[in-house]
């Protein structure tokens, strides 16, 4: 059994965090787990083989979930439509070394709860995005602004350190935004567990965190709205405007960030305003097709990011944006399972700069 028993002090973090003195606790299974430690993570990933978080990263989680409770998914299924199990709604940093929850899943849930209690699922992992990720051996920073895709897709920096070998690996600092917690297979972190009864922190712990975070803009996109049949053609003007304009943002350079933002928003601008001036007639056609190339363009540099040499662009629309929509989502660092192929990097002899601040990692 994994539930730890509601004590006064979870009941008033609990209300706490939903704003709602009348909800039914009963109704809710509360869990804890070290969500994250600063252990070396496990994955393959060219740039993330043994790295590692620092304490201060462990608090800055703590502090941005004092500000608002996270949801809690399965295997990072944020991008299928699932709304969460439950939501992580505490946290505190212990011995200055792991970050312990507390977690519940609503009882509606019947088979996860039996998963969890018998210990069949015991593992979580974390989607957090740092906004650095530096080499323990020179400094270099492969998410800062001299990073190419070579360096991130390799692990390899200027100095000819190979992250995961000889000692070397990068050391994450400085949270940018914590997403969600999710049920795994395998946590990429060590330890990162869901705890017993005899194990438990909080069961008898007095409970307290508190904390500024900073807020992150992330791109999300609804599959549902986009895939409807019979969708009216302003809602999928709509749906292609947003896809189209969050992998044009996924791909935007560090170094020249700020100008080809301002120049995407005038974009997004202008592609909203002949929206809602578009009819079903050869206006709707002129300006979906002209989206339509847009999204095409997207989608060829999505794939060149990513390695993907293979991959037919199709012709059909719902398609199209089925592929962007998976491409926007590739273009997110996932460490929970996926590893990364090398990508070409060059234009001619002009190295390819990315903004990492479009990636996520999980843990």
């Amino acid at each position: 059994m994994k539930q730890i028993p509601i004590t006064d002090a979870i009941r008033t973090q609990l209300i706490a965090a939903v704003g709602d003195d009348d909800i039914e606790v009963n109704n809710l299974a509360v869990y804890e787990a070290t969500a994250l430690n600063t252990k070396p993570i496990r994955k393959n990933h060219p740039l993330y083989k043994g790295a590692h978080h620092s304490t201060q990263f462990l608090h800055e989680m703590s502090n941005q979930l004092a500000l608002e409770s996270l949801p809690l998914h399965i295997m990072h299924n944020t991008y299928t439509g699932e709304l969460p199990l439950g939501r992580v709604f505490h946290s505190e940093v212990l011995n200055g070394d792991e970050l312990r929850v507390l977690f519940w899943v609503d009882k509606t849930n019947e088979d996860v709860v039996k998963l969890i209690d018998n210990s069949t699922v015991d593992q979580v992992s974390v989607s957090v995005l740092p906004k650095a990720a530096t080499c323990n051996m020179c400094g270099f920073d492969f998410l800062g602004s001299e990073a190419t895709l070579d360096h991130f897709y390799s692990g390899t920096d200027p100095k000819g350190h190979v992250m995961g070998e000889n000692g070397a690996h990068v050391n994450l600092h400085n949270l940018d935004q914590w997403f969600e917690m999710s049920l795994v297979n395998r946590g990429g972190a060590t330890g990162a567990r869901i705890a017993n009864r005899k194990s438990s922190h909080f069961s008898e712990a007095r409970l307290a965190a508190s904390g500024p975070a900073a807020l992150l803009a992330t791109l999300n996109l609804s599959e549902s709205d986009l895939e409807t049949p019979g969708m009216d053609m302003e809602k999928f003007l709509e749906g292609l405007t947003k896809t189209t304009a969050d992998l044009a943002l996924a791909q935007a350079s560090n170094t020249s960030k700020d100008g080809e933002i301002t120049v995407l928003k005038a974009k997004v601008t202008e592609l909203e305003a002949k929206l809602s001036d578009a009819a079903k007639g050869e206006d709707f056609k002129k300006t979906a097709e002209s989206l339509v190339a847009a999204l095409t363009s997207a989608v060829k540099k999505a794939l060149t990011l990513t390695g993907d040499a293979t991959t037919q662009i199709p012709t059909e629309v719902p398609a199209l944006i089925t592929l962007a929509a998976e491409k926007i989502e590739g273009l997110k660092l996932n460490v929970a399972g996926a590893q990364s192929e090398s990508a070409d990097a060059n234009d001619g002899d002009k190295a390819v700069r990315m903004n990492f601040a479009a990636f996520k990692r999980r843990s």
